[in-house]
């Protein structure tokens, strides 16, 4: 019984993630929205790999982490020209000043 339960669960989130659409290089869940609206994001690892490559960077280096300039939640693109370096302490301030400024407007 947990066997089929699995499979149906695994079979409804493929079913989900088939649910898209590409705008140039970023792919969007259609219906899945971030919390003020807008489609969210399907992260893309090649996307990611291509940002590193552009860097001649096979990883992202040990107390970094990639940030989307304009982010994600707020219009941005998945895209490498988008995507910076920031240490994780830069990319938390960043994120948290984001955050703030999203629940005020």
């Amino acid at each position: 019984m947990k066997l089929l339960i699995l499979f149906i669960l695994l079979s409804l989130s493929c079913f989900a993630q088939a649910n898209t659409f590409t705008v140039d290089c970023t792919t969007y869940y259609i219906n899945r929205c971030y919390s003020h609206g807008g489609n969210m994001v399907k992260r893309s690892y090649k996307n990611k790999k291509e940002f590193l490559k552009l860097h001649n960077l096979t990883h992202t280096p040990k107390g970094y982490e990639i940030d989307h300039i304009i982010p994600l939640s707020q219009g941005g693109t998945d895209c490498p020209d988008n995507m910076q370096l920031l240490t994780i302490e830069q990319h938390r301030r960043k994120t948290s000043k984001e955050r703030k400024s999203t629940k005020t407007n």
